[in-house]
């Protein structure tokens, strides 16, 4: 997650390659899918998606990938999602 929030695309690679869950939620329900959404990091959604990152997952709040991406203005990312 401090990855997909930095940015670091080698480094979620290299997560994702040593087979890290992709679907791991924080406390409220974040996922590294809705934080990379969120920052509008569209290498990164693209990578967690191709490691089948589930799009549905919704946060604490009810929130989805999509929406945090739509939200933020990211329309490259949302039409990753969508």
């Amino acid at each position: 997650m401090v990855a997909a929030y930095n940015g670091d695309v080698r480094a979620v690679e290299l997560l994702i390659a040593a087979k890290a869950r992709v679907d791991i939620q924080k406390v409220d329900g974040w996922t590294a899918l809705h934080i990379a959404s969120q920052k509008g990091h569209c290498g990164i959604v693209r990578m967690l998606l191709e490691a089948k990152a589930n799009v549905n997952i919704k946060t604490n709040g009810g929130r989805t990938a999509y929406d945090l991406a739509s939200g933020n203005g990211h329309t490259q990312v949302c039409e990753l999602l969508h």
